[in-house]
């Protein structure tokens, strides 16, 4: 007896096509990625780039006398920069390390990294097309540009 298209039952998650490890040696064996929590996939780009950031600053700062501010804004934007390059190295190569998180990339320009953050979009052809993604940057720059102006005008 067979069974008609409409009372046939879906395969099991593990019969499914496409969801076995084809590599040899591993015959049957469920492929899955492996993942880590959001949280500290973010937290820890972050903290990452903030060591980053730390690091480069103090050197412009205490070993090439800059003032605190430039070597702060240098250093930032630098790390910004890097961190843009180094997910897009990772997305164009398809390799199994770790991209970094949308927010890590906001956050970094948050913190004064968006020229960078700009520069690094348009130069490295990186996060261009994803609608959100810009918008929430745009929203970021223009509550810097706000800020700034609001800093400038209270101080003259």
């Amino acid at each position: 007896m067979t069974r008609s298209a409409a009372t046939r039952r879906p395969l099991p998650s593990h019969t499914r096509r496409g969801d076995f490890d084809e590599r040899p040696g591993k015959p049957g064996r469920r492929w899955r990625r492996p993942r880590l929590p959001f949280p500290p996939i973010v937290g820890g780009f972050v903290l990452a780039a903030a060591a980053l950031t730390a690091s480069l600053a103090w050197l412009l700062a205490y070993r090439l006398n800059f003032g605190a501010v430039v070597a702060y804004a240098v250093a930032v934007n630098a790390t910004t920069f890097f961190v843009y390059a180094y997910d897009k190295s990772v997305a164009v190569s398809g390799t199994a390390l770790w991209r970094v998180p949308e927010v890590a990339l906001h956050v970094l320009a948050l913190a004064g990294g968006s020229p960078a953050a700009l520069a690094g979009q348009q130069v490295l052809r990186h996060k261009t097309r994803k609608g959100g993604f810009r918008a929430w940057f745009w929203l970021i720059v223009t509550l810097q540009v706000l800020a700034l102006a609001a800093w400038l005008y209270l101080l003259h």
